[in-house]
């Protein structure tokens, strides 16, 4: 499925866009949580995902640039709030509408992508099967204070290690004069602590990542280092081996772009 996606794609995580709205409808009036969901993606970072994009409009190729949208580009910005873009859902059919500007995608060979936007012309693209990750849909309605925030477990109790009781000492005897030595009464465990490992996600990012940027990695947001990976993979130029359908997931990318002192918030 396209979209902005992650490992966790359990029915659970992900909810069709008709069951979310009738989730976020529990606390706030029905138009409002429909214009909520409809600026999630873009203005709160919500995941969503979708079974495809498809493009109608009346391509000119005489026009120098040419008035194309590619699939790349209406799946990549999809979202993206352009002036005179409207965006509405058809919620029982759980498909999204985009009517807007024609946009290109821009490449510059080193995994680094762009809209252009060309305003001469009119674009409709429509996502079918649309999902938003619940999870997420969860974090924006806590952000905003529409639902309270759920206590942080306790911490776990630290593993104390078992105790072996040695068995008692035999009594001394003339033939085994040793058996007088002090004997251990107690012997701990020995403890081991797992080895830090990252995970699957992090893994690919930074495996990736390394191939894009190289050792000079830039300043960059979760949105933009995750735009970068999926241009690559639709252009086909990667030579990292990747699972079939993978797509970088926004938090991965954060938490890769932390861990380097390299994440930009803006």
């Amino acid at each position: 499925m396209a979209g902005t996606g992650a490992d966790d794609t359990t029915p659970d995580n992900w909810r069709l866009a008709g069951d979310e709205l009738a989730f976020v409808a529990q606390y706030i009036q029905i138009e409002q949580a429909k214009e909520l969901l409809l600026a999630a993606p873009t203005v709160h970072g919500v995941r969503w995902l979708c079974a495809c994009v498809r493009v109608n409009e009346k391509r000119d190729y005489q026009a120098s640039p040419p008035l194309e949208t590619s699939p790349a580009a209406a799946l990549l910005f999809f979202w993206r709030r352009d002036e005179d873009t409207r965006f509405d859902m058809d919620w029982p059919a759980n498909c999204a509408y985009r009517v807007g500007p024609v946009v290109r995608l821009g490449l510059d060979g080193r995994g680094n992508s762009w809209p252009i936007v060309d305003a001469r012309a009119l674009s409709e693209w429509t996502a079918t099967l649309v999902r938003y990750h619940h999870g997420d849909v969860v974090n924006m309605l806590v952000k905003l204070g529409l639902i309270p925030q759920s206590p942080a477990p306790p911490p776990e109790p630290t593993p104390i290690a078992p105790q072996i009781e040695a068995a008692p000492a035999a009594p001394a005897s003339q033939d085994n004069p040793e058996s007088e030595l002090p004997s251990a009464t107690v012997v701990p465990a020995l403890a081991t602590t797992p080895t830090t490992r990252l995970g699957k996600q992090e893994r690919l990012i930074t495996e990736v990542a390394l191939e894009i940027y190289g050792e000079d990695l830039p300043l960059l947001t979760p949105t933009e280092l995750q735009q970068a990976i999926e241009a690559r993979q639709k252009a086909k130029t990667l030579k990292t081996q990747l699972p079939p359908h993978w797509v970088p997931s926004w938090d991965a990318c954060k938490r890769f772009l932390q861990k380097r002192g390299k994440l930009r918030l803006r």
